[in-house]
Order: C-alpha cells, then sequence, then structure tokens
C-alpha cells in the first residue's frame, strides 16, 4: 500500500499508513468584496464576508469538508467536520478611526453557547482616518465538543471609538483526524 506515515492512530504507538490521495488537510481562503462597515464606539460588530473577492480560493478543502459564512451574519460554519478535527483561521481588515488614540479589539466568538478564541487588541497609534492595516495571528479551534463543532465561528471587532472597517477577508485551515 502506498500511502504517507501518520502519527498514531495504529495502537501502542505504532506508525499508521495513510492511503495516497486521502486528504486530511486542507485550506480556503476567502476574500471579501463588500464595502466598509461603520463602526460604533463600544459596540461588538460582526465582520461580514461576501465570499465574492478576487482571489476567493475554496477548491483545497478535504473531501466532503465545506465552509459556509452567513452573509447576514458572517458566521464562519462547516460541515463534513468531526469532534476531535482542527480549525486555524486568519482574519485580515484595515480599520480607519474617526478620531486620534483609538484602541481596537479582535475575537472569534465561538461555539453555540459562545466563548472568545484568539483575542488580540491593539492600540491605533497613527491617527484619526489613517488605516490600520490588521492580519489577526491564526486562531486554532479544536473541535472537541459539540458546542464547538456546532457553533460555528463569528468574527467580531470593537473600537474605543467612531470608524469604518474594509474587512478583506479570511484564510481557513482544516485538519481532520484520521481514524
Amino acid at each position: 500500500m502506498s500511502g504517507f506515515l501518520g502519527i498514531g492512530g495504529g495502537g501502542a504507538g505504532t506508525p499508521t499508513i495513510i492511503p495516497s490521495g486521502l486528504a486530511l488537510s486542507g485550506c480556503a481562503d476567502f476574500n471579501n468584496n463588500l464595502p466598509a462597515q461603520t463602526l460604533t464606539a463600544g459596540a461588538w460588530e460582526n465582520l461580514l464576508n461576501d465570499k465574492a473577492g478576487a482571489n476567493t480560493v475554496i477548491d483545497k478543502m478535504p473531501a466532503g469538508v465545506a465552509i459556509d459564512i452567513s452573509l447576514a451574519t458572517g458566521r464562519i460554519s462547516f460541515t463534513g467536520l468531526s469532534l476531535d478535527d482542527q480549525v486555524f483561521v486568519r482574519h485580515e481588515f484595515v480599520i480607519t478611526p474617526q478620531t486620534n488614540n483609538q484602541t481596537f479589539t479582535f475575537k472569534n466568538d465561538v461555539g453555540t453557547v459562545v466563548y472568545p478564541i484568539g483575542t488580540h487588541s491593539q492600540k491605533m497609534e497613527s491617527g484619526g482616518n489613517t488605516p490600520t492595516e490588521t492580519i489577526n495571528p491564526f486562531a486554532w479551534v479544536y473541535l472537541g465538543d459539540a458546542n464547538t463543532l456546532d457553533g460555528g465561528i463569528l468574527p467580531r471587532l470593537r473600537t474605543t471609538g467612531p470608524g469604518v472597517v474594509q474587512y478583506k477577508g479570511c484564510a481557513i485551515s482544516i485538519f481532520k483526524r484520521y481514524t
């Protein structure tokens, strides 16, 4: 049998041979083409993505896995994933504050009973009306329970003052557990 060596799964520390052509990981890049969203001071805003940007790539996912992003809410949901699978997600956006010395906080709300993952805060020191481009570090989401598996990921942003955000999109990597 041809394939590549996997870690674990063979019992008692025995390596597992994973058959060739069986994709256990993959990725997608959902570029956004919507206009900038208005930010209200102190309010959490869902980042919306129409998945229609010029560089959107969706054909690199493992067989049977699909990703949907709700245009109405921005929630990222998955089909074809199971408990113990893993998702990595990275968001890219440009914030233009209307006033000086604002701070933004970004988070991924995960699950049906929501909890945050990948929370990041940053002070925008360039001044009012100066765009601040941000690539949020990858957030690792382990699908260890039904709450996380079924609830999806909701990217959210809050600023300390008014402004606009241009959500450029998100890159998502999937790692399925070989069974």
